[in-house]
């Protein structure tokens, strides 16, 4: 993220608020001030409805764009068991 923001230099740098920003947000605010990149940073809260956030991967889904790994890394569940889940 550092280096995108340093390469671009947008006017302002959006993450999402919430667990999100309380696990980053001291690495980020560290690392940008050791390279002395400096932005407007923006939290936004996260959508409380996991249905609502689904509908995007629903609609890739739905028009064959969403694509499984064929080998799983051992210990993990397969994505379809996932995405079951979610």
């Amino acid at each position: 993220q550092v280096d995108l923001i340093a390469r671009y230099r947008p006017l302002a740098w959006f993450g999402e608020a919430g667990p999100i920003r309380r696990s980053i947000e001291s690495i980020l605010v560290r690392r940008l001030r050791e390279r002395k990149v400096y932005i407007r940073k923006e939290w936004v809260p996260s959508t409380k409805d996991k249905s609502a956030r689904g509908r995007a991967l629903q609609a890739w889904s739905a028009s064959s764009r969403v694509v499984f790994p064929a080998v799983t890394p051992a210990g993990s569940a397969s994505p379809e068991t996932e995405m079951s889940a979610y």
